[in-house]
């Protein structure tokens, strides 16, 4: 290294002889600015060589770690082409270039096998950081179902204890795994199956409450129902009366179908006006049914008006 410093401070200094030529401004730049780089190149290689006395190899053996040593040599080997690449360029050569064109063809080569270190380096400092990340890789199971049971309180009681039956089924069939001397296969999918036994005790929540009112409402319209036909039975019984009032009335004595006719009139208006009570399903019925009653009481009218007109007449 110290041999390379001096050989780019000489060719320094025959370019300095060469900027009495007259160089173009932006070459002495140039120069100027290596040659302060050259000085802050010697101050860091003088402090290197002064904390180890022994060199790359003393320095090597201070680090006990395998891995760490092997990162320290590839950097000194890098360290070490670079500063050959500057003098070689310092005495205006091409490290690239081949033999034939007056170029040293041992710098692309040693270049080629530093950076083939360099990524068998890189290789197994990742290969340890992955064993030495495993570790925490594992999973508590304990501590994953608290944080569970934490975060989520919103779980039903079915949904509850499907998960309690899915928990249950699992450590049985362990129990008969290591009974039988196998292994313990773990589930691939633990979090999709616990998902759709949570979907599933929802849905049958869901039919049991459908059901629930499917009857609740069954009950409830068996009376109505009975009360709508009662209602109806009486309408047409009052038009029955009526008809009969009428059909009696023709060979009757004024005065007896008078007071037959007001007498089903009467039946008739009172069968008419009993509705049917109105529910949620009903309420349409129970309209029709106060319908037919008006219209049950307009026959009755009509038919005692025309035996009226009938008495009259005789």
């Amino acid at each position: 290294m110290a041999a390379a410093v001096a050989g780019a401070s000489a060719a320094a200094g025959g370019a300095s002889g060469a900027s009495a030529l007259e160089l173009p401004e932006d070459v002495q730049v140039h120069l100027s600015t290596f040659r302060q780089l050259l000085g802050d190149l010697k101050a860091a290689l003088g402090a290197a060589a002064g904390a180890v006395p022994g060199g790359g190899a003393e320095l090597a053996g201070a680090v006990p770690e395998p891995l760490e040593r092997a990162r320290l040599c590839v950097a000194l080997a890098k360290a070490v082409n670079a500063l050959h690449h500057v003098y070689i360029r310092a005495h205006g050569r091409d490290p690239f270039a081949p033999t034939t064109a007056g170029g040293v063809s041992v710098g692309r080569q040693e270049l080629d096998r530093i950076r083939q270190y360099d990524k068998k380096v890189n290789r197994a400092v990742s290969e340890a950081e992955l064993r030495g990340s495993r570790a925490a890789l594992e999973l508590d199971v304990a501590a994953a179902s608290r944080f569970i049971d934490a975060a989520i309180p919103e779980l039903s009681q079915q949904q509850r204890a499907a998960l309690k039956r899915a928990g249950q089924v699992r450590r049985g069939r362990q129990a008969a795994n290591e009974r039988r001397g196998l292994p313990d296969r773990k589930p691939k999918k633990a979090r999709a199956g616990a998902a759709a036994a949570g979907k599933a005790a929802d849905k049958a929540a869901e039919d049991d409450e459908e059901e629930e009112q499917e009857q609740q409402e069954e009950r409830q319209g068996a009376p109505e129902n009975d009360t709508e036909d009662a209602a109806a039975t009486r309408a047409e019984a009052g038009t029955a009366a009526a008809a009969d009032g009428v059909e009696d009335a023709v060979g009757a004595t004024p005065a007896a179908a008078r007071r037959s006719t007001r007498s089903r009139a009467g039946a008739a208006a009172a069968a008419g006006t009993a509705t049917a009570t109105p529910s949620k399903g009903g309420k349409g019925k129970g309209k029709g049914a106060h319908a037919g009653g008006g219209g049950e009481v307009g026959a009755a009218a009509a038919a005692e008006q025309f035996l009226a007109t009938l008495a009259s007449k005789g």
